[in-house]
């Protein structure tokens, strides 16, 4: 009797831009970015993001691996960006990590809600899903 083993995979969730460059240098940075992510991960969709009232291209990646992992962590390291969200795919626990240091900080559960909701009541912080009217936020 043979067994298989249940392969878990994690949500990221990442972006290129720095709000400190011009426009066009982060839309660059988000097509290098989508670049090698492709080339590094199963599965990587473009989001946009919104954190502190700014949005951002951001992406949405499967990974599988450990390998996966650390190659999302090494271009959010070059990419100068403080953290990247991980997401279990079951549970939807939500954790920020710190990817120049050890640190993190749960942000509750990642759940959907209606685009115009996450607009008007979590304009902090969420995640746009583009060609549809949902948003993705922690609570």
């Amino acid at each position: 009797m043979s067994t298989q083993r249940k392969v878990v995979s994690n949500y990221i969730f990442m972006s290129a831009e720095l709000a400190t460059l011009p426009k066009a240098e982060n839309a660059e940075r988000t097509a290098a970015m989508r670049k090698a992510l492709k080339g590094a991960a199963p599965a990587v969709r473009d989001v946009e993001g919104c954190y502190a009232g700014t949005t951002e291209s951001s992406f949405w990646v499967t990974v599988s691996t450990p390998a996966e992992t650390a190659a999302c962590i090494a271009l959010a390291r070059q990419y100068g960006q403080e953290s990247i969200l991980f997401v279990h795919p079951e549970t939807y626990a939500a954790t920020l990590s710190y990817v120049h240091t050890d640190g993190s900080l749960s942000l509750g559960t990642m759940r959907s809600i209606r685009r115009d909701v996450a607009e008007s009541k979590y304009s902090d912080a969420y995640t746009l899903i583009p060609g549809t009217d949902w948003a993705l936020i922690c609570e």
